[in-house]
């Protein structure tokens, strides 16, 4: 295993990478070796502990930080911002560094989108409309 906090069970610990990198369920324990995937796919998918390895190595993966780059490239611009005001050499080629970093990491972020505002509310029927609508024994002609 390679750490603690692996698996004891070697087919468990395949099924929970496979899920990891996002493979279906039932292909995810065809990869495990399980002999009948399809009547197994479920029960391992609910095990608390498969499910558990399956977070760990997804933050793993993301590098334990958060997946939002804004307050990364933030970071960056501040440290540039600090090593720019000092007139060392080597503190400027930092500051190029973070720069150029978090100009790279900008553009990952994905593309603002115009917010859609949501559809206006429907118009509030009146008593004798909402009659008419939803009571079958109204008649509109007796009153």
């Amino acid at each position: 295993m390679e750490n603690d906090l692996s698996l004891d069970n070697p087919r468990w610990e395949a099924f929970a990478n496979a899920r990891a990198r996002e493979v279906p369920t039932i292909e995810a324990a065809r990869i495990a070796g399980y002999a009948k995937p399809n009547q197994s796919a479920a029960s391992l998918e609910r095990r608390p502990e498969i499910r558990g390895r399956i977070g760990v190595i997804l933050e793993r993966r993301r590098g334990g930080g958060s997946p939002d780059l804004g307050g990364l490239i933030d970071r960056l611009i501040a440290l540039a911002d600090k090593a720019a005001e000092t007139a060392d050499a080597r503190a400027i080629d930092v500051a190029r560094g973070c720069l150029a970093e978090a100009g790279r990491l900008k553009q990952l972020l994905p593309a603002e989108r115009p917010a859609i505002p949501p559809p206006p509310l429907p118009r509030q029927l009146t008593l004798a409309e909402w009659r008419v609508k939803h009571d079958p024994t109204y008649r509109a002609d007796d009153n």
